[in-house]
């Protein structure tokens, strides 16, 4: 299915028709794309609180018109005040994934709002914070309907997750699911955006949004206090990047998994997604298998030089064209290597972009980083705490600290063609996105139309009880399947669509400045523009 929309001057793109509605009305009265994004997260915070929220955290990676690109990463830390002991003696082994023992780290979403805007004041955007709010607000405080996504996920609420404090009120009609379509006001929330309208998004980590947020987290049990609210502040930073052939490809590193969307574009480069796709599928898997192997080598080197760099430097080292080549040179054409399981890293999110006539390029992805995130939901603000560290181990070399930044699985890329075109583009929505947005990387690079690209089959890195696998949704040829799994690969299959295999989207906007807004056609995504 191809799903893509064409515009001669600017163009958003969004998982709902609001968030991409409020983008282009803001684009129209003037507003550039920094504006534009941010109105759009604010928006989906409000109507897809399954996958983002003000109690979760944001990434932003910009393209300016010249072509220098920078990152936005808006993620709390840990709770200073985690006490493993505690959960320990709650009865839990890991970090756990609901109620208010998961919610674990501020939320940063605010933040990265706030730096997007404080970024369009700078290039000398004038749409004032209410005109940008005003769309949330309004969702928030009429309601709006209920999409078949969110209804799925309530139907099959993970363990512990109705029993969150403030839950069942916020998000459940008679202990049960609501239906799809039917309409849900959020009172206390739009208070919250209503007031940040008019006080400024600070007052969420430093006035009185946090105090309120503050005291019912501490009522609840949530080790997040008005201290770690008040730390939290959107960090500015460049991508990480690589080349394949003609092209720059960025995309945004640690905490976020840009290092293996990268690495997986780069080894799977070459591959003809059109005339040999068994042997294009089998490349995307094993260059996720040796991505995963060369983190594992840069984030723990065994030499004391290597272990002396900062990790960024060892980072940007493995994407050298030269050294992905030298490791691609260990693929097996013919035969599937030894699989291991992922890495553990937060997931359910949304991807959303914006493009101006001056041609600023923005994309964002927000995350609770688990359907629902923590479930813990606070009654004076009506936010909803996210659970990005859910799963983490207590204890060990690789145990949570307070101050940590937990990994998130957002992709979120941007690549110049090398021809005077740009596209900004990611995955999100499950713990395989980065290997996810780098086979889209690859597709895209290969040639392959940005649309096409995203509706291509997908197929991601699994683990359930027989061991490591591939996930592949279930739509895809029979046949096609059997070849992989004669080369050796054990193959799970998902639903068709399966939400496991995220939700993407892309911006490309050519030389003469005309944009392809290309959507999803797993969800309910919306592309607009003029």
């Amino acid at each position: 299915m191809t799903e893509s929309s064409r515009f001669l001057a600017a163009a958003c793109a969004a998982p709902h028709a609001l968030a991409a509605g409020a983008a282009r009305d803001l684009l129209a009265e003037g507003a550039n794309a920094a504006e534009a994004a941010g109105a759009a997260g604010a928006v989906l915070a409000v109507v897809a609180p399954d996958l983002n929220g003000l109690g979760g955290d944001g990434l932003f990676l910009l393209r300016e018109p010249k072509g220098r690109m920078l990152t936005v990463r808006a993620t709390g830390a840990v709770a200073a005040g985690l006490s493993a002991a505690t959960l320990r003696g709650r009865g839990h082994e890991w970090a756990p994934a609901s109620g208010a023992d998961a919610a674990l780290t501020a939320p940063g979403a605010a933040a990265g709002w706030a730096a997007l805007l404080d970024y369009a004041r700078a290039a000398g955007g004038r749409i004032p914070l209410a005109r940008l709010l005003a769309p949330a607000i309004s969702a928030a405080k009429t309601g709006v309907a209920i999409a078949e996504a969110e209804r799925r996920a309530l139907a099959r609420l993970r363990p512990g997750l109705a029993e969150a404090p403030g839950f069942a009120a916020a998000f459940l009609v008679g202990g049960a699911a609501p239906e799809a379509g039917a309409a849900r006001a959020q009172a206390a929330l739009a208070g919250v955006l209503d007031h940040l309208a008019h006080a400024g998004l600070s007052d969420f980590h430093r006035g009185d949004v946090a105090r309120e947020l503050a005291a019912d987290l501490a009522r609840a049990g949530s080790p997040v206090t008005r201290a770690d609210l008040s730390a939290l502040a959107a960090q500015w930073g460049a991508p990480l990047e690589t080349r394949i052939g003609r092209a720059r490809l960025a995309a945004v590193g640690p905490p976020a998994g840009g290092f293996e969307t990268l690495a997986v574009a780069g080894l799977a480069a070459g591959s003809d997604f059109g005339r040999d796709a068994p042997a294009a599928l089998h490349r995307l898997i094993e260059a996720e298998r040796i991505a995963r192997a060369l983190w594992r080598q840069a984030e723990s080197p065994p030499g004391e030089a290597e272990r002396a760099l900062p990790l960024r430097e060892r980072l940007e080292a493995a994407l050298e064209p030269a050294a992905l080549a030298r490791a691609a040179a260990a693929i097996d054409g013919l035969r599937a290597g030894a699989a291991d399981a992922p890495r553990r890293v937060g997931g359910a999110g949304l991807w959303f972009g914006a493009v101006d006539s001056d041609g600023l390029m923005v994309a964002g992805a927000q995350t609770l980083g688990a359907l629902f995130g923590s479930g813990l939901v606070s009654p004076s603000t009506g936010v909803l705490m996210a659970a990005t560290a859910a799963g983490a181990p207590l204890d060990g070399a690789d145990a949570l600290r307070p101050g940590q930044f937990p990994p998130l699985a957002l992709g979120l890329c941007a690549a110049d063609h090398g021809d005077g075109s740009a596209t900004v583009f990611g995955v999100t929505g499950g713990a395989g996105q980065p290997t996810l947005a780098g086979h889209l990387a690859a597709r895209l690079l290969a040639g392959m139309g940005s649309a096409d690209a995203i509706a291509a089959p997908r197929l991601r890195p699994w683990a359930d009880g027989d061991g490591a696998a591939v996930l592949i949704e279930d739509r895809v040829d029979p046949s096609l399947v059997a070849a992989l799994e004669r080369l050796g690969h054990r193959i799970v299959a998902g639903a068709p669509y399966d939400e496991a295999t995220g939700q993407a989207g892309a911006l490309t906007r050519d030389r003469r400045g005309h944009i392809e807004a290309a959507r999803d056609p797993r969800v309910e995504a919306a592309a607009e523009g003029f």
